[in-house]
């Protein structure tokens, strides 16, 4: 909404905040997972999480472990919060026309 007012400086503060959390969100998962104690190890590898994506324009279905979907959503959140303001402003979400960064 900040873009679409044309309000800059709060898109940078909120693009901050994202990186901000992003970083520290990726370290406390990667914490948690050097001090996994054995029954939780399971859970982080073996564990499968049914994820949807977008692939070549369409919607496709992957199984990934608990360990992969906390390092994908860090890694998503860092790519959104990388969107340029320009085309945060325009209101197209269609997969074959945006950018990787505002599809996250």
């Amino acid at each position: 909404l900040a873009t679409r007012y044309g309000d800059l400086n709060a898109v940078k503060v909120l693009k901050q905040r994202v990186r901000d959390f992003s970083n520290r969100l990726r370290d406390q998962h990667y914490s948690n997972y050097q001090d996994i104690p054995p029954a939780l190890s399971d859970f982080y590898h073996r564990t499968p999480f049914l994820q949807l994506e977008p692939v070549n324009g369409k919607w496709r279905y992957f199984n990934h472990s608990y360990w992969y979907m906390g390092n994908d959503f860090v890694s998503r959140m860092a790519s959104a919060a990388a969107v340029p303001p320009e085309e945060l402003a325009d209101p197209s979400f269609e997969l074959a026309s945006i950018s990787s960064q505002k599809r996250n």
